[in-house]
Parts: structure tokens; sequence; C-alpha cells
């Protein structure tokens, strides 16, 4: 029953990882590689919860790059967007009605 159990985890965890580098971007992590291209604020910061105990280096570099694609767009009153479109190269910080990046 026990190796039932690591195997199942072990399967679970390979699977973590590779939606982890489906996700992966130049910068960032986006929030689904084919229907939400953004690196969304909140997405992308949970997605590199997993990031960091992977202990991979190529998804901790993702961790970083969301970070500082965030950082690129911070207001100066210290607002992070919403998201960043990166393929149309736009920056969203709640104007259509979230609250997770303007509370």
């Amino acid at each position: 029953m026990k190796d039932i159990m690591m195997d199942s985890i072990q399967e679970g965890k390979e699977k973590a990882i590779t939606v982890l580098k489906n996700c992966l971007t130049e910068y960032g992590f986006v929030a689904s590689p084919t229907l939400y291209p953004e690196i969304c604020a909140r997405d992308s910061m949970i997605t590199s919860l997993g990031a960091i105990v992977s202990e991979i280096p190529q998804l901790k570099e993702g961790f970083e790059n969301s970070l500082h694609t965030l950082r690129k767009f911070q207001t100066d009153l210290g607002q992070i967007p919403h998201f960043y479109h990166t393929k149309d190269n736009w920056v969203e910080y709640g104007e259509a009605g979230n609250v997770d990046s303007n509370l």
C-alpha cells in the first residue's frame, strides 16, 4: 500500500512540474500557456511556490522573472499590476473590476 501511495505522489509531482514548465516564459509564469498568456500577479506568485520547492533552477528563474516583470510595471505609488499581457505588451491594474491588485 505504501508503494502505491509513493508512486501516486511521484506521478503527481511529475505532472505538476510539467505544468510549471509549460507555463514558463521569458517574462515569468503565465496563467495558462493556451488560454491566458498573461503574467498575473496572483497566479504567478502561487505558481512560484511550486517552482521554489521543486528545486529546479529553470523554474526558480521563472519565479525571478515573474517578479522582475511585475516590478517593471509597478506604479510610483507601489501598485503591482493585475497582469501583464505578454503578447500585446499591455498592463492591467484592475480597472476591469478585480480587487486583488488594488486593495
